[in-house]
């Protein structure tokens, strides 16, 4: 990436912060939404849905955001008729 000089910069990725468990299920159940949690943890975004789907899978009882987003208003019989295998 270019400054507007035109020089060439360096960017400086930042490393995800670290949560202990603990702080990590205490900030998800109190968040209302996942943009919440990301913003009080300053987790990157897959990373924290990673982490609450390994502590869901390890037996954890972490309430799921409800989704008002694509993936909740997807009309899977519309899509399932775009592909090869809906036309049987």
């Amino acid at each position: 990436m270019k400054d507007n000089t035109g020089k060439y910069i360096t960017i400086k990725r930042t490393k995800p912060k670290r949560v202990k468990a603990t702080d990590f299920v205490h900030m998800w159940e109190v968040s209302s939404t996942l943009d919440e949690f990301i913003k009080y943890s300053g987790m990157n975004r897959d990373t924290a849905i990673s982490r609450a789907s390994l502590y869901r899978s390890k037996g954890v009882h972490l309430k799921k955001f409800t989704g008002t987003g694509e993936r909740s208003t997807l009309d899977i019989d519309l899509l399932n008729s775009m592909t090869n295998g809906g036309a049987q």
